[in-house]
């Protein structure tokens, strides 16, 4: 446990207040304090055990009985918001949650402690305030599109995240069949491009793309601008294209591994030329934990 932020409590509200995109077991809060005049001997005031959640980003708050204490206020000393996991399977996914003191019953909060808690961090002690961060939930995705038009033509897949979460290109693979060239960048939500192609590499026969390192060989000359951390956040996306026109039965596989915050981002081939056509034939386009 650590020393709290706030050294006193006089008969306030100990509140909870939560953010999520996934259901645990079950969230408890709580405060350990000390009366003055009794050092070593601990008291207890706690949230009732959440077992029934809110998932989709909405703030929820939930709120304690009055701790106890005489005129002039005790010391906090521990405490925090612990998430507890099914028996079968751990929560994939994220929660923001907030301990805080209400004065006197009124809008004015003192935080406790703050942060986002995964199933790999379960744990948060008062007086501990953790960054915006990345959970260690790992997530992956291979999928082989086929365009089976007969005019052809160039493969768009959009990988999008959603309000609330992010994702980190760990590593990924794009290799194609045909003659196209191949770009990676990241868009928002209108496909508007953000900043220049993180990756761009020329037409040639059997193209391909490694990211977010330089590919250590390639088929075709590779023009590789890729930051070291390919952050995608809130609703914006990740555009991996084929750039021109791709013959019938052209192929382009997407193997890639991501670090998730929060919803698992979904998977769009609806921006392809002739995307009717274009189908599945191997794997599944979409995200799935792999830890």
């Amino acid at each position: 446990m650590t020393t709290a932020l706030v050294g006193y409590y006089d008969y306030d509200s100990l509140r909870l207040r939560y953010r999520a995109n996934a259901a645990p077991a079950a969230l408890d809060a709580y405060v350990l304090y000390e009366q003055p005049g009794e050092p070593g001997k601990a008291y207890k005031d706690a949230i009732p055990s959440v077992t029934s959640f809110t998932t989709d980003w909405t703030e929820q708050t939930l709120e304690g009985d009055p701790a106890g204490g005489s005129p002039g206020g005790c010391n906090i000393t521990g405490g925090g918001i612990q998430l507890r996991s099914s028996a079968t399977s751990l929560v994939k996914g994220s929660m923001y949650a907030r301990l805080v003191v209400a004065r006197g019953n009124t809008a004015y909060e003192e935080c406790l402690c703050c942060g986002y808690v995964y199933d790999s961090k379960p744990f948060l002690s008062v007086g501990e305030h953790a960054d915006l961060e990345m959970s260690e939930a790992i997530a992956q995705m291979d999928v082989t599109y086929t365009q089976g038009n007969a005019a052809g033509g160039a493969v768009v897949v959009d990988i999008i995240s959603s309000a609330g979460s992010a994702f980190e290109v760990l590593y990924g693979f794009v290799t194609n069949s045909g003659t196209n060239a191949i770009q990676i960048f990241p868009a928002t939500s209108a496909e508007v491009r953000l900043g220049s192609v993180w990756k761009n590499v020329a037409s040639g026969a059997a193209t391909k793309a490694g990211f977010p390192s330089v590919l250590p060989s390639a088929t075709a000359s590779d023009g590789d601008g890729t930051p070291n951390l390919m952050l995608i956040v809130g609703t914006d996306e990740l555009v991996i294209q084929q750039t021109g026109a791709g013959a019938q039965n052209d192929t382009f596989r997407i193997s890639i591994n991501i670090r998730v915050k929060g919803a698992l981002p979904t998977v769009s081939k609806a921006r392809s030329t002739n995307q009717a056509d274009v189908t599945v034939t191997s794997g599944a386009a979409s995200f799935a934990f792999i830890s």
